[in-house]
Order: C-alpha cells, then structure tokens, then sequence
C-alpha cells in the first residue's frame, strides 16, 4: 500500500516545474492538517481540519461538530475511524461554532440554534463534499486516489441534525440531501416532532441509506430543548426498516458522543452525572469501535459480526 507521504512527494515533486528531486520529509504536508476551505458562492470561509490515515485513504467520512463546537471536536472518533483508513474531514460551521459562542453566551447560543443556520451547516456539507471531488479531479496532491465513492457523513447534536438532513430528513422541507454518502453516523439525534412517531416517520421516509444512531440511557435535554433519551432514540424507530442500527449506551450522556478526548466537565452548561464522567472512557472505546466496524461493514463490505464490548445494559439493534 503506497503511504500517503509517498503519495504527497510524487504529488508536490509533479507541481514543481523543472524540479530534479522529490522535496525533503520537511516539506511534506503533515498527518493532519487544519485549512480554511472558501465556498466563493456564498462568501463564506470553513475552517476544516484533515485526518489522514497512515496509507491511502479507503474512503472518506465529513464530520460536523455541535453547537458551540469546532473542527477539533470529536476528536476520539475522527482517531478511531482514520486508524481503520478513512480520511476524515471535521468541518468548523461559522455562526453555530465556539467563535460565534465566545463572547455572546446564552444568547448567542440560542441564536446559534435557529434553522436559518442548520439550513447554513447544510450548505456547508453539500460544499465540501463538492469541493472533495473537486480536489480529486483536479488532481491535487494526496487528492488523487481518495476514493470519494466510499464516503460517509457523521455529526454530534446539531451536527446529527446535520447528517440528518444529508441523508434526506425533512426531503419536502429544506432539502440537503446529497446523493453521494453511502452510510450516515448520527451522535446524539434529535426530530422535530420528539413526541410523535407517526409524524417523524413522515419526515424520515426518505432516509433509506445506512443509518447508525448512537445514543444513551442519560442524553436528554440541553438548554431546555425537551429532549429525552426516548425522543432521541426514537429517531432510529423513525427512520424506514432495511438498513438502520442503533447503539445505546446506558449511563452515556449527550456530551459522551461529542467524543472529545478531554473531558467536559459537570459544571458545563448542564450538570452531568458521576455514572457517565466515570464510564466516559469506556463509553467512548465503545462508541469507536463499534461505530468503525459499522462503517466497514457499509463502505468496504467487511461484516461486521456482533457488536463488541457491550456492557449487560447497553443495546446494539438493527432493522
């Protein structure tokens, strides 16, 4: 397998007119990288950081942070998914990211929520997909052999909602969806009608493609959104029978699936129990392993097998 820092040598070395030699380890582009992506149609700068894995990339998955997040964020799962050869490519949502929470607290956070910028995270999403097979076809350096036919979509909270719209939530509402991901990893889910299943169902009709939702026994409301593990889940009931999964965790919260490596303290915006601050480590190796071996399973047709792990409480179903 021809390593990606071989691949970005060839790559630069090509670029370079009149070069005679490939460029020194020193000038190869690192194994991950942070850039800012311009989406010139609408004037509008992403901040994107890139995971590569150690070989060629064998698929590709977008990742899209929660409210007041950033491109570093889930950083657990971005490490677990790299290892199996994914690039993963963390997107940073100006207007619902930690900048646009920094100086204008509650408020700010409240505004951040409003649909006008879950319609904004779409466009975002629907931009860098475009915007990877652009690389790909240019021809740009470690761009070439990013196989962007095995490509997924995976989001925490209001980044799931995010999934959720690319994967054809709300098809007959505003419309996100993107034709191209092939399986979808939803952190933390939320509906619009958290109390009705025949409705939700409705506006997950047009979710037919692989569909993995990760939640837990304690991820409710945050900031007096209503949520309840049960409306939460009921996401994965709403979405159509054939390809769905669904990991719950009991004693995991909704800040357990932000997935970040240091942990969120209990004094961050809502309290968090001892059960998931104690069990967070072991909750995140789960939610990592399990949620690679799904993605194999759906992108490189690698069966998955039962799921791993998996303490006497926790739940792994799928329909």
């Amino acid at each position: 397998m021809i390593s990606r820092r071989a691949c970005l040598r060839a790559g630069l070395a090509a670029g370079l007119a009149g070069a005679s030699a490939l460029p020194s380890m020193a000038q190869t582009l690192p194994e991950v990288q942070t850039e800012a992506w311009m989406d010139a149609a609408r004037s509008r700068e992403l901040p994107v950081l890139l995971r590569w894995p150690v070989g060629k990339p064998l698929g590709v998955m977008l990742y899209s942070h929660g409210l007041g997040g950033k491109k570093e964020g889930g950083d657990y799962w971005g490490r677990a998914w790299a290892a199996a050869g994914l690039l993963v490519v963390h997107l940073q949502h100006p207007g619902s990211d930690a900048q646009a929470l920094r100086k204008g607290g509650l408020t700010a956070l409240s505004k951040a929520s409003q649909p006008e910028q879950l319609v904004a995270r779409m466009q975002d999403m629907r931009f860098a997909i475009a915007e990877i097979n652009r690389r790909k076809t240019a021809a740009a350096p470690g761009w070439v052999g990013v196989p962007t036919d095995k490509m997924a979509v995976g989001g925490h909270s209001f980044g799931a909602r995010t999934t959720m719209l690319t994967a054809g939530w709300q098809r007959n509402g505003n419309n996100g969806t993107d034709p191209q991901p092939k399986a979808f990893v939803a952190m933390s889910p939320a509906l619009s009608n958290k109390n009705n299943l025949a409705q939700s169902r409705k506006e997950m009709a047009a979710v037919t493609r692989p569909f993995l939702v990760c939640t837990g026994s304690l991820d409710g409301e945050i900031m007096g959104n209503g949520e309840t593990p049960e409306s939460r889940r009921m996401v994965y009931d709403a979405i159509p029978s054939g390809k769905k999964a669904l990991l719950w965790l009991d004693g995991a919260d909704h800040f357990t699936f932000a997935g970040n490596s240091k942990q969120i303290p209990s004094t961050f915006i809502v309290r968090r129990e001892k059960i998931s601050l104690d069990a967070e480590a072991s909750h995140h190796e789960r939610v990592a392993s399990i949620s690679t071996a799904w993605l194999k399973e759906q992108l490189f047709g690698q069966p998955m097998g039962s799921a791993a792990g998996l303490g006497a409480a926790d739940q792994f179903l799928r329909a």
